[in-house]
């Protein structure tokens, strides 16, 4: 199979070229099957799974948030607010998920 960018008909290729040239046309995804995508290479399912996270991310306004949802967002900005310094910097989340200790906890 030819990487992402090169002339292809695989499904992937077929979902990346129809998501770039007619954007919210899901016909295409009637064309393929999960099987069809459970068979594509690990590398090919993340880039799938990117075109699908761009697709979603360029209409945030389509996403829906619970009032339950904001209430707590707006709960835990304010807790940020007030204390800026409480919880954990990046370096440090990055070295704990380095460290595997997420894993025991």
């Amino acid at each position: 199979m030819l990487p992402l960018g090169g002339v292809c008909s695989s499904p992937l290729a077929s979902i990346v070229n129809a998501q770039s040239s007619v954007r919210g046309n899901l016909h295409l995804m009637n064309q393929i099957s999960v099987a069809d995508i459970l068979e594509l290479p690990v590398q090919e399912r993340i880039q799938l799974v990117e075109v699908i996270w761009e697709s979603i991310a360029a209409f945030p306004s389509a996403i829906e948030v619970s009032p339950e949802l904001k209430t707590e967002l707006e709960a835990r900005l304010a807790d940020f607010e007030r204390n800026p310094e409480a919880g954990y910097s990046w370096d440090q989340v990055k070295a704990h998920l380095k460290s595997g200790a997420w894993r025991t906890a």
